[in-house]
């Protein structure tokens, strides 16, 4: 965590500091930034008169680190630190804390003391099935030492640490860092390190230290002197329990003291200047870290946690039932009599007798007593881990069910990791992830929840609203143990030039869940890994959020959620949404690029799949591009290359992987599957008239999924022209563009993956794409048309047609498709009137056609006349130069809008109605005629009609995410409304049937919201009308007039 008091996305609410000097009124933002340095730099001591129990060290560019050697139980050391502050006014403050002890802040002695006095069966139990028989049970009995020493000494741990957050806050600039190793690692690994015999010793010794401890017994703690001897004495008897516990966090703790001693930027002109920090640490560390201070460090290797024993093992499945009974009930139910049992041994009443002796008995007696190992850890408990509390364990099953999430994080183990930890934008090399640290919101909250999704983790809706931290986990705000951020680093080719370094400038891999045993077998076929990688979009800043903020905000957010939901319930492939989560944080936003910017509410969504690997994943590699110079951050690095494609062919594609020795067999056999879900992916999109609006390789999934909802848009009136991004300004993503564009995109991942997959093969493969997709095509269009007895090859010229006249008559594309089942097949009775027939099918499908003004509006040029006028010349006096600033295809699509407008205008609505019911009358006759062939195999008619309306119903949705339907929820959720973001995921979760008493929208002629306070203070979006002044419409509905106002970049 690093807090700046210079930023509002501080996690944690900073005291307020009365002693600040006013500030001159005109001051400007870089003025007043200089005044306060001055004012700092004043009050900083050049040579402070600190504690004895603080240490200097420096770096070679000359910052300073004040290291403040405490006692986790002592008043002291808490003046130690606010002096130390107070004096040196610090650049950065480096605490003993790490993400998952953050409300170590917070905590008080009430509430460590309930916590430990809740302890139960229930909660061991708990704690052994996430850690494991040995650590769980240790980490419980660790949180009762913390919890008796709370007691006898009237006050909580980490009181230094409360004070130096709290000194922090009237530094001006100062950041606040986490130092420490996450405390899972350390718990695994030190547990991991000992012996069975060592684990009971040490269970035994934590069970029974029930003796009284003072102030004073404390404060020994901070003597070197004594604590060298501890040290010794256990590093004599558990040797490999110092080394994880102390030593590896001696590491861990001088390299995060190291990075944040950079040098800082210096107002007015950002020159660099030696850092002043403060080192908050257990005295114990102390040495450790002067040990350390200029060696060079290796903290992966002290990062990671070898998977359990087969000794574990057996263990944990053999004897957990006694295990659970034994030491989790008998030491918290009994532990008081069979203290008093252990009193009475000799050993303990010298050690007591020992701690209760005066200093100076005690410094002549420590020279014939044999300081055990047992002793050892009784200090160490008091010195080191003792401010461990319940939340630092991961053991709140009462408080979070999102800490049951269990998790295994393959792709950390199975692909390279960015060695640096270095913090800020930068190219990452040989490497295909980075770790990084989420940015904390203010006061996070729910908006909406998708109960379908969170079930793929095991998770339920109504437990996770309930949750009290749950906005806080699935925003990122707070980290789950066992889960691991990093930022995934890819390159991708945007709008057909190579971008070089893209990679996830906003989004943060949080790990793998494994999924829950009951998962179904689609939904495992579908993922074969039984793991589920869970993102939070918006989480704030990564190696690779170039000029960004990593940060999302509500509208973009909202429309992510409800459109990866929505695309599912359509039953295409997606990445899935589990929550979106808003808070008080703020970005500023400049919505039309316009220059009028306004602050916008951070928010996150939760993202789930298999995967988030991408086309792009590979182009890592990529030599340098020929048109735009700019090369993959891993070039040359083939070997790593090498090892993804394994990765993704072993993790995802297991049949492809087992049925193929050969390698390049192999990997021809998985860019033909790649090939194939992709074609049928775009088919789908293109049946329910979706249009991904940045389709890029670095947005397309290696898995076949829909990936990056950025600007999308569900058509309303159908054009193939259609383009759902307005920065789209030369169609490259327009809807009819799509099949080529992914085929294009294909091309891409077929040249990076060479030479693991030769060009032959590739470009064999490659021209399979084409009937591919037309045969996925024409079978969904069969049925949306309901043609499912027989295939005939003039179905494609039907179906071309019908596309055809819906464009001339400006049909909704949706509501037409939903209209053609209630156009029935032909009886062949005597009797029936064709004719009619005909006419009730055409006024049924005109009244899903644009009125004149509508097409007139839609096929005004898009580009002004005079630059319309000033290309066309230029095309043909300098050719050249044209094809450098337009091109043809651009103009020739202004020509016929403007050719279309032409006719327009000399045309009547009654002419217009009268050549749309010609063109439908023409269709329709066609159509039946096509129907009547299904008929003629002698099949029952009543059964035959029944399967084509469900079949037709089926695949031709009843509602989409229309863009205003989004616009009016994201409009409602700005107003401090969120009911309207879950009507419509309500809605789209079953999008071909209609819900009773979910017909129309919610969130109608409300005008403000109760709350006025939840609203936005900068109002609604863009230059849309407000709520109150439109016409809201059901969700099945044509868009209303307002809708045209809406804009997506």
């Amino acid at each position: 965590m690093e807090q700046d008091n210079n930023s509002e996305d501080d996690s944690v609410g900073q005291a307020e500091d009365d002693t600040q000097p006013p500030f001159p009124l005109g001051l400007s933002d870089s003025e007043a930034v200089e005044v306060l340095w001055q004012v700092r730099t004043q009050r900083r001591q050049t040579e402070p008169d600190l504690p004895d129990t603080v240490t200097r060290l420096t770096t070679p560019e000359g910052s300073i680190v004040y290291l403040v050697g405490t006692a986790h139980f002592s008043d002291s050391s808490k003046k130690d630190v606010a002096t130390t502050i107070r004096a040196v006014q610090p650049d950065v403050v480096v605490v003993e804390l790490c993400q998952y002890r953050v409300s170590m802040l917070k905590m008080d002695e009430k509430t460590l003391l309930k916590e430990a006095k809740d302890i139960n069966l229930e909660k061991v139990q708990q704690a052994i099935k996430q850690n494991g028989v040995m650590s769980g049970l240790m980490q419980i009995l660790l949180l009762k030492v913390s919890a008796h020493i709370t007691e006898q000494l009237g006050m909580a741990p980490g009181g230094e640490f409360r004070e130096a957050f709290k000194e922090a806050g009237k530094v001006p600039f100062c950041k606040f860092h986490l130092g420490d190793r996450p405390i899972p690692v350390t718990f695994k690994r030190a547990i991991a390190a000992l012996s069975l015999w060592q684990k009971a010793r040490l269970a035994w010794g934590l069970c029974f230290l029930s003796d009284p401890i003072s102030k004073e017994d404390v404060e020994k703690c901070k003597q070197k002197d004594l604590l060298e001897q501890t040290m010794s004495e256990m590093i004599g008897e558990f040797p490999a329990l110092h080394r994880t516990i102390v030593a590896e966090r001696d590491i861990y703790l001088t390299h995060t003291l190291r990075q944040a001693a950079r040098c800082v930027e210096a107002p007015p002109n950002a020159e660099k200047v030696p850092a002043v920090v403060v080192g908050v640490v257990g005295m114990g560390h102390v040495p450790g870290i002067e040990r350390n201070w200029d060696k060079e460090l290796n903290i992966h290797e002290i990062m990671s946690v070898a998977p359990p024993s087969r000794i574990g093992w057996v263990v944990r499945n053999v004897l957990k039932g006694a295990m659970w009974g034994l030491l989790g009930y008998t030491c918290f139910r009994a532990s008081k009599g069979m203290g008093r049992a252990l009193l009475s041994l000799p050993t303990v009443q010298s050690l007591l007798e020992n701690i209760r002796m005066p200093s100076g008995e005690q410094k002549q007696r420590r020279t014939r007593f044999p300081w055990t190992s047992e002793n050892s850890l009784v200090l160490l408990a008091v010195t080191s881990i003792s401010h461990v509390g319940m939340d630092d364990m991961g053991i709140s099953m009462s408080r979070s069910c999102l800490e049951r999430l269990e998790f295994d994080n393959v792709a950390l183990k199975k692909l390279p990791l960015d060695p640096s930890t270095e913090p800020g934008v930068r190219q990452v090399r040989g490497a295909c992830f980075s770790r990084v640290q989420p940015t904390p919101l203010k006061n996070p909250k729910f908006v909406a929840v998708s109960g379908p999704a969170l079930g793929l983790l095991g998770l339920d809706a109504d437990e996770v609203l309930k949750d009290p931290l749950g906005p806080e986990y699935l925003s990122g705000s707070k980290v789950m143990s066992g889960s691991e951020p990093a930022a995934h680093c890819y390159c991708g080719h945007q709008f057909g030039q190579f971008a070089g370094q893209l990679g996830d400038g906003a989004a943060c891999y949080l790990g793998e869940v494994k999924a829950p045993v009951d998962q179904s077998p689609e939904l495992l076929h579908e993922n074969p890994t039984g793991r589920w990688e869970i993102q939070v979009k918006g989480a704030g800043l990564t190696p690779y959020s170039r000029q960004a903020d990593g940060r999302k905000v509500l509208r973009s957010s909202i429309r992510e959620f409800l459109c990866s939901e929505a695309v599912f319930g359509l039953g295409i492939p997606t990445t899935r949404a589990g929550s979106v989560v808003t808070s008080d944080s703020r970005v500023m936003r400049d919505i039309y690029y316009d220059g009028n910017p306004r602050m916008e509410r951070c928010s996150v969504v939760l993202r789930i799949a298999p995967s988030f690997i991408r086309f792009g994943s590979f182009e890592i590699f990529k030599r340098a591009d020929e048109f735009t110079g700019r090369q993959g951050p891993s070039y040359g690095h083939d070997e790593i290359r090498t090892q993804m494609l394994d990765y993704v062919i072993e993790t995802f594609y297991p049949e492809i992987h087992q049925n193929h020795s050969d390698r390049i067999e192999r990997n021809t056999a998985f860019f033909r599957e790649v090939t194939v879900r992709t074609a049928r992916l775009v088919a789908q999109w293109q049946c329910v008239g979706f249009c991904h609006g940045v389709l890029n390789t670095d947005n397309m999934s290696i898995l076949g999924l829909t990936l990056d909802y950025g600007p999308f848009g569900f058509m309303d009136r159908f054009d193939p022209d259609f383009i759902c991004n307005a920065s789209d300004t030369s169609g490259r993503y327009s809807y009819q563009a799509q099949p080529a564009i992914c085929r294009w995109n294909l091309a891409r991942l077929a040249e990076a993956l060479v030479p693991d997959l030769p060009s032959e093969q590739a470009e064999e493969v490659l021209d399979e794409y084409l009937p591919l997709y037309n045969g996925f095509y024409l079978s969904n269009m069969r049925k949306k048309l309901g043609l499912l007895r027989t295939e005939e090859p003039e179905d494609e010229m039907l179906i071309t047609e019908f596309m055809q006249t819906m464009h001339n008559t400006g049909a909704d594309f949706t509501n037409t498709f939903r209209s053609l089942s209630q156009i029935s097949c032909p009886t062949l009775q005597e009797g029936e009137d064709e004719s009619e027939a005909i006419k009730q099918a055409t006024e049924l499908l005109l009244q899903q056609c644009a009125s004149l003004e509508e097409l007139k509006a839609a096929n005004r040029p898009t580009m002004d006349p005079r630059e319309l006028a000033m290309l066309l010349s230029m095309a043909q006096s300098n050719p050249a130069l044209f094809q450098m600033i337009s091109d043809r295809k651009t103009v020739a699509r202004q020509l016929d809008r403007l050719s279309r407008l032409k006719e327009l205008m000399d045309t009547t609505a009654e002419q217009l109605r009268a050549k749309q019911t010609e063109d439908w009358s023409s269709w329709i006759k066609k159509y039946r005629q096509r129907l009547a062939r299904e008929c003629e195999s002698g099949v029952d008619m009543k059964d035959l009609q029944n399967e084509r309306v469900h079949v037709m119903n089926n695949n031709n949705p009843y509602v989409v995410l229309r863009n205003y339907i989004a616009q009016n929820a994201i409009e409602a959720a700005e107003n401090g409304d969120f009911s309207e973001v879950q009507r419509v995921l309500k809605v789209l979760e079953k999008p071909f049937s209609v819900q009773q008493g979910l017909e129309n929208p919610g969130w109608v002629g409300r005008g403000e919201a109760a709350d006025s306070g939840e609203r936005d203070e900068t109002g609604e979006e863009g230059n849309t009308s407000g709520a109150e002044a439109r016409v809201i419409v059901p969700y099945d509905s044509k868009p209303p007039v307002w809708a045209n106002e809406i804009c997506v970049t």
